[in-house]
């Protein structure tokens, strides 16, 4: 079938290459590269040689690369042409039974996938774990993977929440850790990230000893009953002082927003 033949082998007739390389050795070794001192008198000519060398060079890379494009151009031309007539078309033909055998493969992985999601949301609802999607537990249907052993995955996933809720329910601020928990599903980070936040916040929220705060009314305190106004004022004071002026209010019963 493959009747794509090389007629003739490329031949590049390079056997002076030797006799020329004895010449370039006797034209450089004159000069003696490793010996040069470069100084303000000299360094013009020295830039004339390099000039002259790479002249010469470049004389003898033209000649490469006319030999380089002269043996291209040809496998150029048959490589588009074989492209064209050849490769494309098995190319295309290969794309559209892929296009065909993912129709079906989709299919089938599609009809797994929804079998085992009904066994997990059924699952989730037994277990009451409603906070659960299915893409958390990082499962991927296969073509190989059976529906067998797809649900033993569910299960398992299932019940490693079970047993972290578990751990959850002995730790201090469960609660809290459990809504973390939610998000993240590492139970280890959940609960050492609660324990660190509780313990900075007792850090800035140090306790405070109480002492007992001594109001002296300024305003005497009738049994009578009085009208109720509203009178709107802006005070200043420090701290302490706005405290014990906020304790004293609902000592005498004002009310204040």
């Amino acid at each position: 079938m493959n009747e794509i033949t090389l007629t003739q082998q490329p031949i590049i007739e390079f056997s002076s290459l030797d006799r020329m390389a004895q010449e370039v050795d006797k034209r450089l070794s004159v000069y003696k590269f490793n010996q040069i001192v470069v100084d303000e008198e000299n360094y013009k000519s020295i830039k004339s040689l390099r000039a002259d060398l790479n002249k010469e060079l470049k004389e003898f890379e033209d000649v490469r690369k006319q030999i380089k494009k002269s043996l291209l151009e040809p496998y150029e031309e048959f490589e588009k042409a074989y492209k064209n007539k050849i490769a494309d078309k098995y190319s295309n033909a290969e794309q559209s039974l892929k296009v065909l055998i993912d129709e079906v493969e989709s299919g089938l992985k599609k009809v797994k996938f929804d079998e085992v999601l009904e066994y997990f949301e059924e699952l989730k609802v037994a277990k009451e774990l409603m906070f659960l999607t299915f893409d958390k537990t990082n499962i991927k249907v296969g073509l190989s993977d059976t529906v067998k052993a797809l649900k033993g995955d569910v299960r398992n996933f299932v019940e490693s929440i079970e047993n972290d809720i578990e751990l959850i329910k002995t730790q201090d601020y469960q609660e809290r850790i459990l809504v973390r928990y939610q998000n993240n599903l590492d139970v280890r980070q959940s609960i050492a990230s609660v324990l660190q936040e509780v313990e900075q916040e007792k850090k800035l929220k140090p306790v405070e000893e109480v002492k007992e705060i001594k109001i002296d009314p300024i305003i005497e305190i009738s049994e009578e009953v009085e009208e109720v106004i509203t009178l709107t004022f802006k005070v200043s004071g420090t701290k302490k002082q706005l405290v014990a002026l906020r304790e004293y209010m609902k000592v005498v019963g004002i009310i204040y927003e």
